[in-house]
């Protein structure tokens, strides 16, 4: 049982790479520049997770991510990011029409890890990491 998921999750780690239009959270979510898709997950609620790396640093990923949610109608609720050359977080949480969003980002300098999570309405825990 352990071999097949593990062959499961290899493949769907292969299908994102290959295709990084499946990367899409949902309809309307705006795609992270330059940032190579690294597995997803489904959540509670309807949720997706969705996992990437990029080489932009975390504050310059915050601040581009958030002009593009604002782009396409989102409300930002939260936004803040933090850190310096060796490294950082941050952190959106934004909403449009019923939609509930939140990136998370950290990782040393030269390579920022990133969460997104997106659901069809606010679930109960937002928990996004």
């Amino acid at each position: 049982m352990r071999r097949a998921s593990t062959w499961i999750a290899f493949l769907s780690i292969c299908t994102l790479a290959m295709s990084p239009n499946l990367a899409l959270a949902a309809d309307g979510v705006p795609a992270i520049s330059d940032a190579k898709p690294a597995g997803t997950q489904d959540l509670p609620e309807d949720g997706k997770r969705l996992f990437y790396e990029t080489s932009e640093s975390t504050a310059d990923l915050v601040e581009s991510y958030a002009t593009k949610l604002k782009e396409g109608g989102w409300t930002l609720t939260r936004k803040g990011a933090s850190g310096g050359k060796t490294g950082g977080g941050g952190e959106i949480i934004a909403n449009r029409d019923g939609e509930h969003l939140v990136l998370k980002a950290g990782g040393p300098d030269g390579k920022t890890f990133v969460t997104l999570c997106t659901w069809p309405q606010r679930p109960m825990n937002d928990y996004c990491s």
